[in-house]
């Protein structure tokens, strides 16, 4: 093989050109399709049936009304609640309260005479004696 022929390998080769009829045989297709009447599909028998869209927009009103009903009455609170759930629910509240109000606890220790009379610091070890750890001894000084 030639330098020529390793640069560019495709050189000879050509796009092949289309049939002549192809042509020809997309635009009858298209001037057919054209032509026809367009066929109507379920979903366009749907949306363009006069009774189905009537009912659905009642149907649309009717929730509309509905949420707008119950969000007005819930606004006005226990009105329609039994005395018997009232009563029940007063009673739960009563117990809750019971077990939740405990006295007040005091964890501290002067609370209940248990501090001790000297307390000592809390903190860590005594710095001077850390230091006279670190000082070497004479013996290794000298040697």
């Amino acid at each position: 093989m030639s330098r020529r022929e390793l640069q560019d390998p495709l050189k000879g080769t050509r796009v092949p050109a289309p049939p002549a009829a192809l042509r020809e045989r997309v635009l009858d297709s298209a001037r057919d399709a054209l032509r026809a009447a367009p066929q109507i599909t379920y979903w366009d028998r749907l949306w363009t049936h006069p009774g189905l869209r009537l009912a659905w927009t009642f149907s649309v009103v009717a929730l509309l009304t509905a949420h707008t009903a119950l969000s007005l009455q819930s606004r006005h609170g226990v009105a329609g609640t039994t005395a018997v759930v009232a009563e029940t629910e007063a009673s739960v509240d009563e117990e809750f309260r019971q077990i939740v109000d405990l006295p007040p606890f005091d964890i501290s220790p002067s609370a209940a005479g248990m501090a001790p009379e000297n307390p000592e610091p809390l903190s860590g070890p005594d710095p001077s004696e850390s230091q006279d750890r670190r000082q070497p001894e004479d013996s290794e000084v000298s040697s």
